[in-house]
């Protein structure tokens, strides 16, 4: 340790300085008007332990804040841990809803195509029906006149014609 004569006026400053240099008995140093006397060739061991406290508790604070920052960042994981379970879960289920919904698609499109079908089908068979009918009725004898038709006067008169007439 280093002593100090402090001036009356500056009452409040420190009376002793810890000094962590080397210095010489024959040493003067004007720090703020206090003129210290002598300083000790070995650094004091007060020091380097207040030092080291000084130090240590700095570690100790950002080791703390190190902490409350892994703890932050455990819940924040959890938290998203949480998330994906219960996004995993929500995709198991919309596969689970998506599998039946194909699934009824699949048999709604098959009972389409069979509805088409048969549509398709009976009208092909009306169509037949039809063609075949037509085809019968024209090629039998009984059926060249006409049951409602108008019967025809000599020389092609018939009773409805406007015109001249005989």
């Amino acid at each position: 340790m280093v002593e100090v004569h402090v001036p009356k006026s500056s009452r409040s400053l420190p009376t002793k300085i810890v000094s962590t240099g080397f210095c010489t008995d024959s040493d003067k140093l004007f720090i703020l008007g206090i003129t210290i006397r002598s300083c000790r060739n070995m650094p004091d061991k007060n020091s380097r332990l207040r030092q080291a406290q000084e130090e240590a508790e700095e570690v100790k604070v950002i080791m703390m804040d190190n902490m409350e920052k892994t703890e932050e960042r455990k819940a924040k994981l959890q938290d998203l841990d949480k998330r994906a379970e219960e996004l995993k879960f929500k995709s198991k289920s919309f596969h689970k809803t998506s599998m039946k919904v194909k699934e009824q698609k699949k048999c709604d499109n098959i009972k389409a195509k069979w509805k088409l079908i048969a549509v398709v089908a009976a009208s092909a068979i009306i169509v037949i029906l039809v063609a075949t009918f037509m085809l019968v009725n024209r090629s039998s004898p009984e059926n060249t006149h006409d049951i409602g038709s108008i019967p025809m006067n000599e020389g092609g008169i018939t009773p409805t014609t406007i015109g001249p007439g005989k």
